[in-house]
């Protein structure tokens, strides 16, 4: 009998692991934003700069593994899905293998280096610890996104937020007392010890079971359909690297410490869409495995985007109001970074909105077409936040308003081209992807002109999208029930 329940229970559960999922990214996104607020208090603009000069060398290091988990997160749901477990199987021992044996490789020749650069008074002791740290915690991140990946991708979604609420809160109590104590050098415990964290809650599930065997057939074929993802994925970062390396160009490092303000608001909007995005992603490839129909997975995404779009509407607005009160309180010394994260909320809010709709290309191999889309993203986001710098003067704000345009330009490429190649209804695509972050943004700006206070605007601003969201939803509830 208990046992009956307990199967009942489990199988309720996982119909609503989206929601248990986004939930739980939701309270750790809150408390890495608070953690992030605290951490301001304690390191200076310049100082954060160098950190986020830093953490860039890490973010490229993340592109050594020549597209194989790219490949991982594509296919493995797919052979899953369409029961093929000994591909499954190869493909799982291959990927974490090959991926460990690059990194330790990578961690071991470039912190030689950095070791040798430091001897030879060639780096300052910020910029020293700062790159000693990043292969370490690109190793230690590499696995620990691995085990996530398979969680999810064999449908532990609920077993992955719980993780995540106990993993991120106990790595930022600890990231805290870092931060309080060492300043700058703080800043770096909180991703290692999270990352740790996740490695041992899931070593049972998701590693103990990986031969260190290599399959030297699998890693060609990883390699070969996983590396135009890759490309795409590297270009993509460049393009989200520009406005930084804009700022290190034309300004200061202190600049760039000031634009971890608009980054707070650009990963708040973020978070979200993307663990959303992700966990569909697993879904429709699921889907399409099982259908093998193009049809069906973009119905498929053009519901969850749905979700998803309604979603970032309402972070949107909170972020848009909530931010600069707690820089004024928190972080004054960051105070000039307000008005460029405001900007970036809301261009970042439509890209984010649509996020899912790149997987159809993901899940189709049709690589090129994505390709092509965050190249043009990339060279237009560098031609105008240059143009605006040069134009408008040396300020972050102008860097802002560039990468905003960029993004916005990214989700309207990516509806029309969906739309001319798979001959999609393209108002179905606007309507689900930026109708409810319309409904939301508007107003939002409208009521900032209104009412002078910043609460009272953020409350009507959520009141008015969450009216104009039941009412749609309940109209789709209706037509599914005619």
């Amino acid at each position: 009998m208990i046992k009956k329940s307990l199967n009942i229970l489990s199988k309720k559960l996982e119909k609503i692991d989206f929601i248990l999922v986004t939930a739980s990214t939701v309270i750790c996104s809150l408390f890495s934003f608070a953690y992030s607020v605290y951490a301001k208090k304690y390191v200076l603009p310049l100082e954060y700069g160098i950190y986020t000069t830093c953490l860039l060398l890490q973010t490229y290091l993340n592109y050594a593994q020549l597209g194989v988990m790219n490949s991982y997160n594509r296919d493995y749901p797919q052979f899953l899905g369409a029961e093929k477990s000994e591909e499954a199987r190869k493909l799982k021992n291959t990927a974490f293998c090959f991926v460990i044996l690059i990194y330790l490789i990578l961690m071991i020749i470039v912190d030689s280096a950095i070791l040798l650069l430091y001897s030879n008074a060639l780096l300052e002791k910020h910029y020293f610890w700062g790159y000693l740290l990043c292969p370490i915690t690109v190793l230690l991140e590499t696995i620990a996104s691995f085990c996530i990946y398979t969680e999810r991708m064999e449908g532990r979604y609920n077993m992955t937020a719980a993780v995540s609420l106990i993993k991120t809160v106990a790595a930022i109590i600890l990231g805290l007392f870092a931060i309080k104590k060492w300043f700058y050098y703080g800043l770096y415990i909180m991703p290692i010890t999270g990352s740790l964290l996740s490695i041992a809650f899931y070593f049972k599930t998701s590693l103990k079971t990986i031969r260190f065997k290599i399959d030297i057939t699998t890693l060609k074929y990883s390699i070969h359909t996983g590396l135009p993802l890759l490309i795409n994925s590297l270009v993509w970062t460049i393009m989200s690297s520009v406005d930084k390396f804009i700022i290190l160009f034309f300004m200061t490092t202190e600049d760039l410490g000031v634009y971890s303000v608009p980054l707070m608001g650009f990963s708040t909007m973020v978070i979200v869409p993307q663990t959303i995005s992700q966990i569909f992603y697993y879904k429709i490839s699921r889907i399409y495995g099982e259908t093998n129909s193009t049809h069906k997975l973009i119905d498929q995404c053009n519901q969850y985007t749905l979700l998803t779009s309604a979603c970032t509407g309402i972070t949107a607005i909170v972020a848009y109001y909530l931010l600069p009160i707690l820089v004024d309180i928190f972080m004054p010394n960051y105070h000039a970074g307000i008005k460029p994260a405001q900007i970036l909320i809301v261009g970042v809010a439509i890209y984010s909105a649509t996020l899912l709709y790149s997987n159809i290309f993901s899940v189709l191999k049709l690589n090129l077409d994505l390709l092509v889309n965050t190249v043009v993203l990339c060279i237009f986001n560098i031609v105008t936040s240059t143009l605006f710098v040069m134009i408008n003067g040396r300020q972050v704000e102008n860097v802002a308003v560039g990468t905003a345009m960029s993004y916005f330009l990214y989700s309207l490429l990516l509806l029309l081209r969906i739309h001319k190649r798979f001959n999609y209804n393209l108002r179905k695509l606007i309507m689900s992807g930026w109708f409810p972050v319309a409904v939301s943004i508007v107003p939002c700006l409208l009521f900032e002109k209104l009412f002078h206070s910043n609460y009272v605007a953020m409350i009507v601003s959520i009141f008015t999208a969450g009216i104009v969201y039941i009412t749609v939803f309940i109209q789709i509830w209706r037509k599914k029930n005619v």
